[in-house]
């Protein structure tokens, strides 16, 4: 027997359930799951900054590769006497001044900008 207004043992218990008793606001578990739930932002944060700037880094190598390609294409045809394809353009006026410098030093090299509003190299 028990006290009046106690439940007998293994009866079910009336009120809250124990994982919403265990989550009261202070508690050392609410503190945890808050704990656990801003490291995973974290991390995601993290991650998706990492592979934002990988991605990012891979793609303007490639576009540097090709471009760096599509130049000695175009030299050689120069050299050969070849007939140079439509967008291979001696001494263009929208040729970026420090790649401008680069070429009368006889150097080569690429630069990232925009033409005609799109991402170009």
């Amino acid at each position: 027997m028990t006290a009046p207004g106690r439940p007998e043992p293994g009866a079910p218990r009336r009120g809250r359930p124990k994982w919403l008793r265990l989550a009261r606001p202070g508690s050392l578990y609410a503190k945890f799951t808050l704990f656990l739930a801003v490291m995973c932002c974290v991390v995601a944060a993290v991650l998706g900054t990492l592979v934002h700037v990988i991605v990012t880094r891979q793609t303007v190598h490639q576009a540097r590769s090709e471009a760096l390609s599509r130049l000695d294409t175009a030299a050689r045809s120069y050299e050969a006497g070849d007939r140079l394809r439509p967008e291979a353009v001696l001494d263009s006026p929208q040729l970026p001044e420090p790649l401008r410098q680069m070429a009368l030093r006889g150097e080569r090299g690429t630069a990232l900008g925009s033409f005609d509003g799109d991402p170009a190299m």
